[in-house]
């Protein structure tokens, strides 16, 4: 592990600063950990891909051990007597040679290595005639589109000839690790069905059996063998094709989205379902995609501009879109993802792409730790790079100017790949405490150095923000990283940085710190005493340290700059200056101290907390029913909000909404609201008795709903709302657009393009754009339609365009609703907002009882005139 500065320097440095196989030819592409089997035994090797060349190196100490060009390769040939064995045969100085290497997903390292190849020898000689056949693709829309596929010796290549190139381009390419299956359609004899990513795609060619015939061929060299579904009808692919639940979404975002095949972005809309994400086509509301959550890896938040980018598990196809409200679009993804997570593993949120260079894994893998123990000699690859840390560090914090500068470029760049190698969910539990108080020391100093530079350099920040998220998670690293020095005034001056980013890491690592929950994969293996944790349990018990809780959350509330800090963001937001990722990481830190996990938090803790708070409750109202509030904890702070609530009129507005608003899921955000403001106060019960007859206003001395009463009552008022009214209510909602929506469909509809802008005007439309629409949350439906009617198509028929308007009208405007959107996966939207849940008896004082608000809304609701 004697890694100098100078050598870090060189071998990391192209690997940070560029994206795989960009300008750097010798930049790693991939990386495997692979064993050579050779006359002298078997021994472990790194087997690295550049763009032009491909090594193994010795994982003890990083060196490059053997380097060959692509031209040197001549063939490979499969083992047959075990299926992880492959062996490469290269032109070697005197004669030909061997590499015979054994790698568990051989098949993954072999259509990456043809792929590479493939693209060199198109670069340095004159490439072999292509197996190609004309075909054409049938669209999602219906639409017949004509390309030209490709058998190329890793996948199956689509191409289009386009308006702007006069040969055919390459628009997409499908390795055969990631073809789930090709079909013939049985009632064609040119369609076949290619089934990749979880969609399906049905080509018509009169070369079909050529076709399929060579793609087994070429799937069978890397060792796979296609799949086939039997008999699939163009009726049954068509049955197949997801359709838009209007009752499950979620939350909508008006996107534009960047392609090969269109010169200009097309527009399209983003839907948030329980368990994926629909783009949606504007005009008729066809899913065009549907994107699972679980098939996310990573978002990419390009700085500068309001584009973002989607990383998938499989494959390394990526999805580019823009928004006018992107951090709502990532908030809420951010959210779903995990929310829906078994293991409460989040989505990674990054402004670079991931780097699949510097993995040791490919992406859906799961790190094996016999395997692990027997390559590198530690018990897993994050202690590896934890010690890989530790050994730069030494130069991080010398007196020579040259190696601290150079250590700390090399210390980042280590923390780089780290975090390609740990899953966000952070190092194994039981890491041991040397190797991670070693890796924390120059970590911590390089922290303070960025973080004293004003502003910090936000990349670098955010790389060693997420290096130490996956630290804090491990028990020691949970109980020693505030111990040391500085650490908490590096924290107080990234949680107020310019960058959007940086204060969203750091609040997540504040997460860390103050809410000590282990997640199952990282307790894998065993803990600090030797037990294992228990099967399906995301928190082990024996394992949580509530003393060490306590102790973070008095240091790090005690600095009362870092509290402000923290509160700071509903100032901010209250100026329209603070976007939704800082709010929702902010807030729920906040949440935490005291709410949550408030059992840790001492009493002056809280009131400390809750005074910073109070100043701030007109923010709060118009949050509170994205986020739990935090506030209502406090009785003297629970009274300030209602007090406000009812002074601003926004009780009487919230009661209207939570009986008549044609939407069925603002009626449940509003009844919640309403239950938080009335509960126990008196000035809004008598209001409440003013507007009521006595008889209804008795119904909130009824006992509380089981929940399944709760669940029953909720299906039976969400079918009776949707029979009786979803047909005329839908026609209402087309009369009550707001201005901001109108500017929203201006941005779209002028052409922009949403291409890169300056930093500062970017940030500030963005999070204008986010403020306007948390300012009309609470006056306005959730189901209005981002797009006009007159961009619809005009060749329609009037009823057809009434159709779509009422389909199109439900769906619920781009709105960053947290809250509401981890209870609607988690119950579906008829109790997406369960009323009940706001007057517990844990939230009421011991000496009242708690007041159903559930009931007075149902018979509020109920037809009174006739007696059954």
């Amino acid at each position: 592990m004697g890694d100098s500065p100078r050598r870090l320097e060189i071998s990391h440095s192209s690997s940070f600063t560029g994206l795989p196989g960009g300008d750097n030819p010798d930049e790693f592409v991939a990386r495997f950990q692979t064993t050579k089997l050779s006359w002298k035994g078997k021994y472990e090797r790194i087997f690295a891909l550049s763009a032009t060349r491909f090594c193994t190196i010795d994982p003890k100490d990083f060196d490059v051990t053997n380097s060959w060009s692509y031209q040197s390769f001549v063939s490979f040939e499969l083992d047959l007597n075990d299926d992880h064995v492959f062996t490469l045969v290269l032109v070697g100085p005197k004669k030909e040679e061997q590499l015979k290497l054994r790698y568990k997903y051989r098949a993954y390292l072999l259509t990456e290595f043809l792929r590479l190849h493939t693209a060199n020898a198109q670069t340095t000689s004159q490439p072999p005639p292509p197996l190609q056949c004309k075909a054409t693709k049938l669209t999602r829309l219906g639409m017949e589109r004509e390309c030209i596929l490709e058998i190329a010796p890793d996948g199956l290549v689509y191409k289009e000839v386009l308006p702007t190139s006069q040969s055919a381009a390459v628009l997409e390419r499908f390795p055969y690790t990631d073809i789930d299956h090709i079909t013939p359609v049985s009632n064609s004899t040119t369609g076949c069905v290619v089934g990749y990513y979880g969609r399906q795609t049905v080509f018509f060619t009169t070369d079909r059996s050529f076709l399929i015939g060579n793609m087994d061929k070429a799937a069978a060299r890397v060792g796979l063998r296609l799949a086939t579904r039997g008999k699939l009808t163009l009726e049954q692919v068509a049955a197949d094709k997801p359709i838009l639940d209007v009752a499950e979404c979620i939350v909508q975002f008006p996107v534009q989205k960047f392609s090969r095949r269109h010169e200009k972005p097309e527009r399209r809309i983003l839907a948030l379902v329980p368990s994926a994400l629909l783009e949606l086509d504007p005009t008729s509301l066809t899913v065009l995609t549907s994107i699972p959550l679980c098939s996310l890896f990573a978002v990419i938040r390009h700085p500068g501009s309001f584009q973002f980018e989607l990383e998938f598990v499989h494959g390394t196809h990526q999805r580019l879109y823009s928004c006018r409200d992107r951090d709502g679009v990532l908030a809420a993804l951010y959210d779903a993802v995990g929310t829906i997570s078994s293991d409460k593993c989040t989505l990674e949120i990054s402004s670079t792409p991931s780097q699949t260079g510097l993995r040791l894994l490919p992406r859906f893998a799961v790190e094996d730790m016999t395997e692990t123990s027997s390559f590198f000699g530690d018990s897993s690859i994050g202690a590896c790079f934890l010690k890989r840390l530790a050994a730069v560090g030494k130069y991080t914090i010398g007196s020579g100017i040259r190696a601290g500068a150079a250590a700390g470029r090399g210390l980042v760049s280590i923390a780089a790949e780290f975090n390609a190698n740990v899953p966000l969910a952070g190092i194994q539990y039981h890491t041991k405490r040397s190797v991670v108080l070693e890796a924390l020391k120059p970590l911590v100093v390089q922290l303070q150095t960025v973080a004293a530079c004003q502003p910090p350099a936000p990349r670098t920040a955010v790389t060693l923000l997420q290096c130490l998220c996956r630290i804090a998670s491990s028990f020691y690293g949970f109980r020693e990283l505030l111990h040391f020095p500085n650490v908490l005034d590096s924290l107080r001056l990234l949680i107020v940085a310019e960058d959007e980013l940086t204060v969203f890491w750091t609040a997540l690592l504040l997460q860390r710190v103050t809410m000590h929950t282990i997640v199952a994969s990282a307790a894998a293996g065993g803990l600090p005493d030797g037990s294992s944790p228990v099967d399906g349990e995301t928190t082990d018990k024996r394992a949580t340290n509530g003393e060490a809780e306590l102790n973070n959350k008095r240091m790090l509330f005690s600095q009362g700059m870092l509290v402000t800090g923290l509160v700071g963001v509903l100032g901010r937001f209250a100026d329209r200056k603070a976007g939704p990722l800082s709010l929702m990481g902010n807030l729920q830190v906040l949440e935490g101290a005291i709410c949550s996990h408030r059992h840790t938090t001492d009493a002056a803790t809280v009131r400390f907390l809750v005074d910073h708070l109070v100043p701030h409750y007109d923010s709060l109202t118009r949050l509170l029913f994205q986020s739990r509030c935090t506030t209502t904890v406090e009785s003297y702070a629970a009274a300030s909000i209602k007090d406000a609530a009812l002074r601003r009129g926004l009780v009487l507005q919230h009661l209207y909404q939570a009986i008549f608003d044609p939407s069925f899921d603002q009626r449940c955000v509003s009844r919640y609201m309403i239950t938080m403001w009335m509960s126990d106060h008196a000035p809004a019960k008598h209001l409440l008795r003013r507007i009521f007859p006595p008889g209804l206003v008795s119904c909130l001395e009824m006992r509380l709903l089981s929940p399944a009463e709760e669940c029953q009552l909720d299906d039976l008022e969400k079918t009776t709302f949707m029979d009786k009214f979803g047909a005329f209510n839908a026609e209402l909602l087309l009369s009550r657009r707001s201005p901001s929506e109108v500017d929203s469909e201006s941005f779209y509809d002028n052409g922009s393009d949403g291409l890169s802008v300056h930093s500062n005007h970017a940030i500030s439309d963005t999070m204008l754009s986010s403020a306007k629409l948390l300012d009309r949350m609470h006056i306005k439906t959730t189901g209005t339609n981002v797009f006009d009617k007159s961009n619809s198509n005009h060749g329609a028929t009037t009823s057809s365009v009434s159709s779509r308007s009422s389909r199109s009208s439900v769906l619920k405007d781009g709105l960053f609703n947290v809250q509401m959107l981890r209870r609607a996966i988690t119950r579906g939207l008829g109790a997406a907002i369960p009323e009940s849940s706001a007057s517990s008896p844990s939230a009421t004082p011991s000496d009242r009882s708690p007041e159903n608000f559930r009931i007075l809304f149902h018979m509020v609701q109920q037809e009174h005139e006739s007696i059954e």
